[in-house]
């Protein structure tokens, strides 16, 4: 750790507050969320840096959390094509036996929702999906 050397402030009651119940969030002191304030400054990086980091990170989140329920959809989907091709089958193909365990598998492997689709429209054709979906346990 680097010498420290003691330096006293003046801060607005509002500053002060603030501070403290971010350093109490983050689980350090007062002292280390000003240190980083300052290296921060240093750095160069302005308030409106760390406003348009946080608006985007927020955005990213809400793409995220689309991108999901997306996902969950189109697992449902591919859930009733195997279910639907099991029972054309009889029910009797062990690598149809556990549709969502198979679906789930595939989904995680998805890099692009346009990807589901495919496989959807292939297993309902009984076409072997493409290498890039790989079984992976559930």
């Amino acid at each position: 750790m680097a010498t420290m050397e003691l330096t006293q402030i003046y801060l607005e009651r509002e500053q002060k507050k603030g501070l403290q119940a971010r350093a109490k969030a983050n689980g350090t002191k007062v002292a280390e969320e000003v240190r980083r304030a300052v290296d921060a400054y240093l750095a160069g990086i302005s308030p409106e840096d760390l406003r348009l980091l946080d608006e985007g990170t927020r955005r990213a989140a809400r793409h995220l959390a689309d991108m999901a329920v997306e996902l969950d959809g189109i697992n449902a989907r591919l859930d009733a094509a195997f279910a639907e091709l099991s029972s054309k089958r009889g029910g009797s193909d062990p690598k149809h036996k556990h549709g969502t365990a198979i679906c789930r598998g595939y989904a995680r492997t998805l890099r692009h929702a346009r990807d589901a689709e495919t496989l959807l429209e292939q297993s309902a054709h009984g076409v072997k999906p493409a290498p890039r979906f790989q079984r992976l346990r559930a």
